[in-house]
């Protein structure tokens, strides 16, 4: 199974762990984490299943 491991910051540093506490700073992280995915693969496409 394919996998991937992405380390966005270190609780070790305060300054981190207060940002890593951030609802809106963990949202961004996740949308450049998703557009960066998108822009290699391209954008996901669902499909319906019977």
């Amino acid at each position: 199974m394919p996998a991937i491991l992405i380390e966005i910051g270190y609780i070790s540093n305060p300054t981190e762990e207060k940002s890593l506490s951030d609802i809106n700073v963990l949202s961004n992280i996740a949308k450049g984490i998703r557009s960066g995915i998108d822009d290699f693969f391209g954008p996901a496409q669902h499909t319906s299943t019977p």
